[in-house]
């Protein structure tokens, strides 16, 4: 059997429309993120928060101590991560995302990963 090559992953979660709060997104251990994207969005801040497994308690996500968050609005954002970001997300197995406004529909958010596919 062949190595497996690392490559470009994207992983997908959604905040429902009227909700804050996303839907659980793995990220394994073969993966490390290094972006986000974010269509329009009716909230102008998304923060994120990790667990060690998907029906644990959720935390903030900090890099360095400083809460990951991203502003973010209607016309949507393509963001890579700074090395400190890309740690933060890589200690967490699990993320969400909340928007600090309710969603006028549902809203895509997109983590771009760098690794193997699980």
């Amino acid at each position: 059997m062949g190595a497996r090559q690392t490559r470009l992953i994207s992983r997908t979660t959604t905040i429902a429309n009227g909700e804050t709060a996303s839907s659980v997104l793995a990220i394994p251990a073969s993966q490390r993120a290094v972006g986000i994207v974010f269509g329009p969005m009716t909230g102008t801040a998304v923060t994120v928060t990790g667990s060690l497994t998907s029906d644990g308690t959720f935390y903030p996500l900090s890099a360095l101590n400083t809460a990951v968050s991203f502003t973010v609005d209607g016309t949507g954002k393509f963001i890579g991560f700074t090395t400190d970001v890309a740690s933060a997300f890589q200690a967490a197995t699990f993320v969400k995302f909340t928007s600090g406004s309710s969603e006028g529909a549902a809203r895509t958010i997109t983590v771009l990963c760098v690794g193997r596919e699980e």
